[in-house]
């Protein structure tokens, strides 16, 4: 299996604050460059071991492009090469399914250990074949009868 982990902090990338607006990659700069083939290289290792079609690659440049330079869908576009038309019309399913976030945050776990896999995952929500699910906030368990112990079998 090809490792397909890119490097623990990329260039031009603030630590913890993936995918601001504020990203301090300035278009043409030698860290925007060096970002793009760092997310490029990364992905071509994934599509060779996942056989992404295009629409796949492009959804995946989309989400990596995002944790570089946040939410816009003009500066994606200039960054990742896909048309902005393309980025705006899933910006909304991004959203919905917690991937970009209100305050231009990316909720992601690409970088992790099998980030990959959380990629391919995320590509699939994009795609409309996975659907993200986060689990509800858990209810009191109602009173135990004072019969109960905790966990222990109670004979009567």
């Amino acid at each position: 299996m090809t490792d397909t982990t890119p490097p623990e902090k990329s260039t031009g990338s603030p630590s913890g604050k993936r995918g601001t607006d504020t990203s301090p990659l300035k278009p043409d700069s030698e860290d925007w460059h060096g970002a793009m083939d760092e997310m490029f290289i990364y992905l071509e290792q994934l599509e060779k071991e996942f056989g992404f079609t295009e629409r796949m690659r492009k959804n995946a440049l989309v989400l990596l492009g995002s944790a570089y330079v946040g939410h816009s869908p003009t500066r994606l576009s200039q960054f990742t090469g896909v048309a902005a038309g393309f980025i705006r019309r899933r910006k909304q399913k991004l959203f919905d399914s917690g991937i970009w976030t209100a305050d231009g945050k990316v909720a992601c776990a690409w970088l992790d250990d099998y980030g990959e896999i959380a990629l391919v995952c995320d590509v699939l929500v994009l795609e409309g074949k996975l659907e993200k699910v986060y689990p509800e906030e858990p209810e009191e368990p109602e009173e135990k009868p004072a019969a109960w112990g905790n966990g222990n079998v109670l004979l009567f």
